[in-house]
């Protein structure tokens, strides 16, 4: 048999491999989830408040640069959000001139909370079709510490994405998460130490 023609039909047998396989779904929260948790001596309803500001949500997501809100909506479902992702504009600008501005339209997404408990928990999902990202921040209170949770994961179902480029992601993300939940920790603890010796002052002061 021709070269030719053997090689015409690897082309195709493959193809179809990859195009079965690329049908295939899967539970997104099973796959490529990136997650930290962090003990933190804070009360529950007032760390999750200090989370959940615009400027702590970009550093809690620091992946998320220039952080916004896209509307004058108070925190809740169905408020939008603003920001560059730089998941996204790794893959676009990848084998890119370096001198080109990053923050073009590509890395441009807008996020908006779908689920929201007042002092426990919220949900943000992005808008784009890229990596249609999902981000659950919670907060726990367990014996005489908090709990504050990051979850991370792709809503796509695609079982080729979660194999690949997911993975990849996800690995990026569970980096900067492993470093934004002790710095936003620590934050919050020097703001608490601020608020303490201010308040020691003004007693003193009286």
């Amino acid at each position: 048999m021709d070269s030719r023609v053997v090689y015409t039909l690897l082309v195709l047998i493959l193809s179809c491999i990859i195009y079965k396989v690329y049908l295939i779904e899967v539970n997104p929260e099973e796959f490529s989830v990136a997650s930290c948790s962090l003990r933190i001596d804070a009360n529950p309803s007032a760390l999750f408040g200090f989370v959940t500001q615009t400027a702590v949500l970009e550093k809690l997501a620091p992946w998320l640069t220039r952080l916004a809100d896209a509307d004058a909506r108070n925190v809740g479902v169905g408020k939008f959000y603003r920001a560059f992702s730089k998941l996204i504009l790794v893959a676009c600008n990848h084998n890119k001139n370096k001198d080109k501005n990053i923050f073009s339209d590509e890395g441009k997404i807008h996020l908006m909370i779908t689920e929201y408990k007042a002092g426990k928990y919220l949900a943000l999902e992005t808008e784009d079709q890229f990596y249609r990202q999902r981000i659950e921040i919670k907060t726990k209170f367990y014996h005489d510490r908090t709990i504050l949770s990051t979850t991370v994961y792709s809503r796509k179902t695609s079982l080729l994405f979660h194999s690949t480029v997911g993975q990849v992601l996800r690995w990026q993300v569970q980096k900067h998460l492993d470093k934004s939940l002790k710095h936003v920790s620590i934050i919050y603890k020097s703001l608490q130490n601020e608020l303490q010796i201010y308040s020691v002052s003004f007693c003193v002061f009286l």
